[in-house]
């Protein structure tokens, strides 16, 4: 019964493990430029009177 569970956990260890892998990878591909400042306030200045 112990050991089941250990194999189960064990299991879902390796597959998040895979997951995380996955997703450092492509964090690391993912070399876009910054969004300038000055951008992102006009854009939520520009949001802000649409509401």
């Amino acid at each position: 019964m112990l050991v089941e569970r250990i194999n189960e956990l064990k299991s879902k260890y390796d597959v998040l493990a895979n997951r995380k892998s996955e997703a450092e990878r492509q964090l690391d591909e993912n070399q876009a430029e910054p969004i300038p400042l000055p951008l992102v306030r006009k854009a939520l200045s520009d949001f802000n009177g649409l509401l």
